[in-house]
């Protein structure tokens, strides 16, 4: 029992965090990019990610797998996300710029017998480079989750 709750008090503080960074940044306006990773989201294979970014932070949130079923009966239906929500320290905010982030993978359950559920958890930090340009932008560096191997990723995209 009192796994859970560490774990729930965890991800509960991450979330905060996360919260109250993008009130503080919610001020400036961010400027905005889409982008296809691989291994980004964290461990995802290829992803879809939506990043803001203001002069020394940027919030990244990503869709890596979508996954859908249906049983015999047609009211028997399940669609599953997973993803992730990191923040990036971003140490210039010239055209290239070194990162640290840190951040936690997420998941969306949704059946039509089951209801829906969402959870956040397996925390993760890591480090890269961004280049980002006038209407491109591009990022590459590795992440480790626990402090177990690194993870690769690298990333291309393109700017609002």
């Amino acid at each position: 029992m009192t796994g859970k709750i560490e774990k729930r008090l965890r991800t509960t503080t991450l979330v905060l965090s996360a919260c109250s960074a993008l009130y503080g940044m919610s001020a400036q306006a961010a400027d905005l990019g889409l982008s296809l990773g691989y291994n980004n989201p964290a461990q995802a294979g290829y992803g879809l990610n939506l990043i803001a970014v203001w002069k020394s932070l940027a919030l990244e949130v990503g869709v890596g797998s979508a996954s859908a079923s249906s049983s015999q009966r047609k009211s028997d239906g399940n669609l599953t996300l997973s993803g992730d929500i990191d923040l990036k320290y971003l140490f210039q905010s010239a055209q290239w710029r070194p990162f640290v982030e840190g951040g936690f993978h997420t998941g969306l359950g949704a059946g039509s017998n089951s209801g829906i559920a969402i959870g956040a958890g397996n925390p993760f930090v890591g480090g890269g480079l961004m280049y980002w340009g006038s209407k491109l932008f591009g990022y590459a560096g590795a992440n480790t989750d626990a402090g177990k191997e690194l993870n690769p990723f690298i990333g291309i995209g393109f700017r609002f």
